[in-house]
């Protein structure tokens, strides 16, 4: 009877804790259902540079509880941070809509003239300030100065890029993933041969979850070692979880304060220029001439306004200007901050003792400071040559042109009125000619093309106001290069728009203005350029065919570099690189990823440089 009573005990005891633990279950997964956590690893092709290199980043974006990609951030923020907490550069990375991928790729340009130091990179999207800055990405990288290596300062040398703070072992109880447990999976990465030669040829092979995007590089071991603890699975398995399993117990919801971030949003508010009141019902244009952007909006009750749903590139000049229905300038633009994470700090640096002197031997055949000439191999193979000035042959041989101070006399009128004062030109039907021949428009080297249901001048007036222009001329087609990209809201190939040149005699050239003079009325216009996606680039993948350059010039450090590596429908992929100059060092191949089931994919294979 007893042992009845005890069984019946402990049976009432499991069905209340298992009771228990499914409520904390249903209110995990109702919590992480309004507000998903993101986890971000960033790869780096190395973890030690020199002052003028290149950070090139990879980053990768997983739902905190799955592991698969997330994709609902378009964009992500890397920040490189001093000892101090300062900022040293910021960027913007997207999901690339030039490539028409979702690879986000990035990279940090170093300044040549950079302390040498102990850098730390942050990595977050906006949705991850709904948190703290423990739940950001974190890494140390290592900067060395050229003249401080000339003055035969030797620094101590990075020897772990994280430590125990920013990361911490994951408790999967905690975390109720009883259900779903990703695995890393190590693909075997092979190679020819286990030891090469100078500018040798090296295809390096291996198996992975079929379609699966990954990121490669290979580094020169004798200048940058490669710090083991940074592999990927480490990082996103380690960090912190967003959501507190105390809270959860208690019946607690967290509710996000911001949403994920689509597109780039302006906002700010209009008030008067006299007693700074708010203006309601004031219209607002944005206007980016050098994109074709135009957009218009009317402030609240509150004079607030916000433009949204666009999405350009860093280095974008914006317009902006209040006015009423009749076109007079209205009122004094305000523009609210753009929103970053705030008091974020670097990470401690574990540091080893002053390296070997053949590391810094090999530094300073990349890098010397001479009679205040620096001098400076950097990790890339470019071809280097003399360059011939860039000329404007076209605004040379101008036939008529059009200065900034007869512009700005046409400020008030519309584009008509300033076309029709530039000889030669006449307008029929809202469209330019010149010499009784259509004109082609270009705005800051950007070809125009409007709808077909939006005449030339009148989308002019929209892109383009007068007191936005710095000069006009009209050139011979002949004379121009082939346009790179294309104003509206069609676009096409290089070569389509090189042909669309030639079938055209004549072209009118806008250059706007690099700033907007503070002159009167001309105040009201506010000139700003916001933080936009980084512009694409490519690492050179350097390849040695035809003529070479000098033996013992080719001091890479990262010899590949592919943030945007396929595995094909098979489950096989390939990549080729060519070795340096140097001898009697090791090079580190690594490969790491995400498949799109969750899996994390990190490997990692050595060989050897006689």
């Amino acid at each position: 009877m007893k042992t009845t009573r005890l069984l019946i005990s402990f049976l009432l005891l499991l069905c209340t804790s298992l009771s228990a633990r499914d409520r904390v279950q249903d209110r995990f997964s109702w919590q992480n259902k309004i507000m998903p956590q993101e986890k971000v690893h960033l790869m780096t092709d190395r973890n030690i540079y020199i002052g003028g290199d290149t950070i090139w980043l990879r980053p990768f974006i997983v739902d905190g509880l799955t592991m698969k990609p997330a994709l609902f951030s378009r964009f992500l923020y890397v920040e490189l941070l001093s000892q101090t907490d300062s900022l040293v550069y910021r960027a913007k990375l997207h999901q690339q809509p030039e490539r028409d991928d979702n690879t986000m790729r990035g990279y940090i340009p170093l300044d040549i003239t950079m302390p040498t130091g102990i850098y730390t990179l942050v990595a977050y999207t906006r949705w991850m300030l709904n948190g703290d800055e423990q739940h950001f990405f974190k890494r140390n990288v290592q900067v060395i100065n050229a003249r401080d290596l000339d003055n035969g300062v030797l620094p101590a040398l990075l020897t772990k890029t994280t430590n125990e703070d920013a990361y911490h072992s994951i408790d999967k109880t905690e975390l109720l993933k009883a259900d779903y447990n990703p695995h890393v999976y190590r693909p075997e990465i092979k190679t020819e041969k286990e030891s090469y030669g100078q500018r040798d040829f090296v295809e390096v092979r291996f198996q992975a979850p079929a379609n699966t995007v990954l990121a490669a590089s290979v580094t020169d071991d004798s200048a940058a070692p490669i710090d083991p603890s940074n592999a990927i699975h480490y990082e996103l398995f380690g960090q912190t979880f967003l959501h507190n399993i105390k809270d959860m117990e208690a019946g607690k919801v967290i509710y996000p304060k911001l949403q994920p971030e689509e597109f780039e949003i302006i906002t700010g508010r209009v008030k008067s220029t006299m007693r700074g009141r708010i203006k309601p019902g004031i219209e607002v244009s944005l206007i980016a001439p050098a994109q074709g952007f135009v957009d218009e909006q009317v402030t609240d009750e509150q004079g607030m306004f916000t433009f949204d749903g666009f999405d350009l590139p860093d280095g974008t000049k914006f317009f902006l200007r209040s006015h009423d229905e009749a076109g007079k300038d209205v009122g004094e633009i305000e523009l609210l901050p753009e929103l970053f994470a705030k008091d974020v700090h670097h990470l401690e640096a574990a540091q080893s003792e002053a390296a070997a002197s053949t590391f810094y031997s090999d530094l300073k055949t990349r890098m010397k400071y001479n009679n205040g000439q620096w001098e400076v191999l950097l990790n890339e193979i470019d071809v280097v040559g003399r360059t011939r000035e860039q000329i404007d042959l076209a605004g040379k041989n101008a036939y008529t042109r059009l200065d900034h101070s007869k512009v700005a006399e046409y400020k008030d009128y519309t584009f008509e009125t300033l076309l029709n004062a530039i000889p030669g030109v006449t307008i029929r039907d809202n469209q330019p000619y010149f010499r009784n021949a259509p004109l082609l428009i270009m705005i800051d080297d950007g070809l125009l093309q409007p709808s077909f249901s939006m005449k030339m001048t009148e989308y002019l007036n929209q892109i383009c106001p007068p007191y936005y222009v710095d000069y006009i001329d009209v050139v011979n087609t002949t004379m121009l290069p082939t346009v790179p990209r294309v104003i509206g809201p069609f676009g096409g190939a290089a070569g389509g728009q090189d042909r669309y040149l030639r079938t055209n005699n004549y072209c009118l050239r806008i250059f706007t203005l690099k700033e907007i003079p503070n002159v009167g009325q001309e105040s009201l216009v506010k000139e700003f350029t916001p933080l936009g996606h980084q512009h694409p680039r490519e690492f050179n993948n350097g390849i040695y065919q035809g003529p070479t350059t000098p033996n013992g010039t080719d001091q890479r450090v990262t010899l590949y570099w592919n943030p945007h590596l396929v595995v094909d429908a098979d489950g096989q992929c390939t990549f080729r690189f060519w070795t340096n100059d140097a001898q009697g060092t090791t090079y580190t191949i690594r490969v790491e990823g995400v498949s799109e089931d969750g899996n994390i994919i990190s490997s990692q294979k050595t060989i050897r440089i006689n």
